[in-house]
């Protein structure tokens, strides 16, 4: 189920009255029909996944607490990890590995008509930091059932996150919640924003971004800039847009999700950029492969930029099995690595430091060199683009005025002013959040923005239905 969708917007409401109206003994059950239901308005038969997986992961935990020796745990843990990483090597990666062994090794692999399950990366991802959580010693194995089936499929963040651990949400789930006014009213504020973010600038952007990407031989270099530009905001606010309405579904139900997206374009640095941008996924990779794969608490230099390489190439081929994603992860690994080293280097000679508006425009706009094979059809693409942004960059190609057409469509025109209001909820958010800023108001202005931002969304939005970007991961 999407959730810009009509079916999203009768379905919530009747969770909610449901939700707070039933005993608090009967809620784990409701909730987890309905969020059963919110994933089988997509594919009914691929719940079976996920039952699947819920029960390996659940009895895995407890043989974990259970086992009397190491070796017993570390086979427990292995059976959970190795059925979650088969399914998702299975759905997600068999076709491109095959293809890829197929061409290459001349070989002879058959390729399957496999419909990728929504959403796999983050549930099962979830999944295995509980199994490890409980093999580390930093969570119990959750005994009940039912619950630790809701942590695994809990509707708001099932489909695309936040990722969530264990120790954070599953004790949320338990405790009774009752109906509160001023909470919810911040999780419907926090919703709004997020509508507004995917209807107007996400959706809206893909129209220019999609004709300048799907034809990029028939386009010239500052068209392709412009383009990489928007996706780079219409990726922001498609993905950070669905955090919010999850974040803000979840919060009226009593329910605090991790934050997922903290202002990442005013970052000063790569590094900082990756500490800003979907945390929830930054922060998994660090704990379950960046930290074992250091070894140490003082690891040397060069053990620590192998590990941010390791991280960076497989959160490319996490995102997708295309050769786009894995040049895209590679280049932000890279990106970090000299950032790191140079860094190190001109602190031993210079304290000299660029200014702050200066460091935030060149990781900008080294991300969206990154953005270019996120977006790109195909490798040999990506560089096409490029070059033909340079070209145009140096004066090589035609003038800015000959390259952008003049007319820019409606669409286009909607999503650029709605950066604009982003940027400036941006800089508002240096101190307050939006959504608390907007409550902090009187009655008469707070409903007026309200209703600004309801009456903005539906008729400067897109309302297509388009799938979120994320979904495919």
């Amino acid at each position: 189920m999407l959730f810009n969708s009509i079916h999203f917007l009768i379905f919530f409401p009747i969770v909610l009255a449901i939700y707070f109206s039933v005993p608090h003994r009967f809620r784990w059950h409701f909730l987890l029909a309905a969020s059963y239901y919110f994933y089988m308005a997509w594919r009914p038969k691929y719940a079976l996944i996920m039952v699947l997986l819920t029960f390996i992961d659940y009895f895995a935990g407890i043989m974990i607490e259970n086992a009397q020796t190491k070796g017993r745990k570390k086979l427990a843990l292995g059976l959970s990890l190795t059925a979650n990483l088969s399914l998702l090597f299975f759905f997600k990666y068999y076709n491109f590995f095959s293809s890829q062994f197929n061409e290459y090794l001349n070989g002879h692999l058959p390729l399957l008509d496999i419909v990728l399950p929504l959403g796999i990366s983050f549930h099962t991802f979830q999944a295995m930091s509980y199994t490890i959580d409980v093999y580390l010693g930093r969570q119990k194995a959750e005994r009940h059932l039912g619950y630790f089936a809701l942590f695994i499929a809990y509707f708001p963040q099932m489909v695309a996150g936040p990722i969530e651990r264990s120790q954070h949400l599953q004790h949320q789930l338990k405790q009774e919640q009752k109906f509160d006014y001023a909470r919810g009213a911040e999780g419907f504020r926090l919703m709004l924003w997020g509508f507004f973010k995917k209807l107007v600038i996400a959706d809206n952007l893909a129209v220019l971004v999609d004709a300048a990407y799907n034809s990029p031989q028939a386009n010239q270099g500052w068209f392709l800039l412009l383009a990489t530009y928007c996706f780079a905001f219409q990726i922001l606010c498609d993905f950070s847009g669905y955090t919010d309405i999850a974040r803000g579904a979840a919060q009226i139900m009593g329910i605090n999700l991790v934050e997922n997206f903290r202002r990442p374009y005013f970052a000063k640095s790569v590094q900082e950029f990756w500490q800003r941008w979907h945390m929830s996924l930054s922060t998994w990779f660090r704990d379950y492969v960046y930290i074992p794969l250091c070894g140490s608490k003082t690891p040397s230099l060069s053990r620590r930029l192998m590990a941010v390489m390791v991280v960076f190439t497989v959160s490319g081929l996490w995102h997708g099995a295309n050769w786009t994603f894995i040049v895209w992860g590679a280049l932000n690994g890279l990106f970090y690595m000299v950032e790191t080293i140079t860094k190190k280097q001109l602190a031993k000679v210079t304290d000299f430091e660029l200014p702050k508006w200066a460091q935030v425009f060149i990781t900008f706009n080294l991300i969206c060199v990154t953005w270019v094979f996120f977006r790109a059809n195909n490798v040999t693409e990506g560089f096409f683009i490029l070059q033909q942004i340079g070209k145009s960059f140096f004066g090589m190609g035609k003038s800015l005025i000959a390259s952008i057409p003049l007319n820019v469509s409606a669409p286009t025109a909607y999503g650029l002013f709605g950066v604009l209001i982003l940027l400036y909820a941006n800089l508002l958010e240096r101190k307050t959040l939006i959504q608390t800023t907007i409550g902090n108001q009187v009655t008469a202005v707070r409903w007026t923005l309200y209703v600004a931002l309801a009456y903005g969304t539906i008729i400067l939005g897109n309302v297509s239905a388009k799938q979120f970007i994320y979904f495919q991961f």
